[in-house]
């Protein structure tokens, strides 16, 4: 099964459902599933040969344009 997780922060940022995110994506990996987690970008990052799962890092939305203040 593909499994992804949203979250705002990861580890190595300490706490938070970061780590829940981190701990659940660990867990179902080692049953074998495709997991993939998905957070803002972050200085400090996580050694990908040390974890079994991915991480993808994306970049926080600007809100400096006209037409973003529109929407929010």
């Amino acid at each position: 099964m593909h499994i992804a997780h949203l979250v705002c922060k990861f580890p190595p940022y300490r706490g938070g459902m970061g780590a829940v995110a981190f701990e659940e994506a660990a867990r179902l990996s080692e049953l074998g599933h495709e997991v993939t987690v998905f957070t803002l970008d972050q200085k400090e990052k996580l050694d990908p040969t040390k974890i079994n799962f991915k991480i993808k890092y994306l970049k926080a939305f600007p809100k400096c344009c006209g037409w973003v203040k529109n929407w929010v």
